[in-house]
């Protein structure tokens, strides 16, 4: 619940797809897990969407496995069930992206 006792949109795993990202990059579930700073089990509540992820997590899992975040996660809404992606998750993937590819030597600008 947030603060104000109201329920929280949650970041939800879309079905098996990270588990099956993770494993065309050949990633170990526990390799994985360590790269992204979580523990085996709790990657393992992600890709079997028995537990929601925070934002800072799934952008780790999206750049890591060079994905778009609508191909692996979807945002649903507690009262409707309904999903969708919050723009402000968006710009935050954006800036990882462009963060990558300046790593990678591939400036956006």
């Amino acid at each position: 619940m947030g603060q104000n006792g109201t329920k929280q949109r949650r970041i939800m795993a879309k079905p098996q797809a990270i588990q099956k990202a993770r494993m065309e990059k050949g990633y170990t579930a526990k390799e994985f897990a360590r790269r992204i700073g979580i523990s085996r089990a709790g990657l393992s509540l992600i890709e079997t969407r028995r537990g929601g992820t925070r934002e800072s997590t799934a952008i780790e899992i999206v750049s890591l496995l060079g994905c778009e975040f609508d191909d692996l996660f979807e945002i649903v809404e507690p009262d409707n069930g309904t999903s969708h992606v919050d723009s402000n998750l968006q710009l935050a993937l954006g800036v990882a992206e462009e963060e990558k590819q300046y790593a990678n030597g591939n400036p956006t600008r």
